[in-house]
């Protein structure tokens, strides 16, 4: 979802009554990593996201199973 996009979704439900609520500490906390992830590839290190919101079953039943997705650049990473 481009920018344009989620300023227009955030605007529609603020006007259908929902709040937009965030953490006070919130803008520091992404001013942080992206300082950390700036450094990192200053310094040609490797740096890696992960969404940690989504929740996934895991497990070896295989209603727990989730095969994920790896995505990686063509050539050798």
């Amino acid at each position: 979802m481009d920018h344009e996009s989620t300023r227009t979704l955030a605007d529609a439900l603020g006007a259908s009554g929902h709040r937009r609520r965030q953490h006070p500490d919130c803008d520091a906390r992404f001013r942080y990593l992206n300082n950390q992830a700036k450094s990192q590839l200053r310094r040609d290190l490797p740096m890696i996201s992960v969404d940690t919101k989504k929740k996934g079953r895991v497990g070896e039943d295989p209603g727990y199973k989730n095969g994920g997705r790896e995505c990686q650049p063509q050539g050798s990473p």
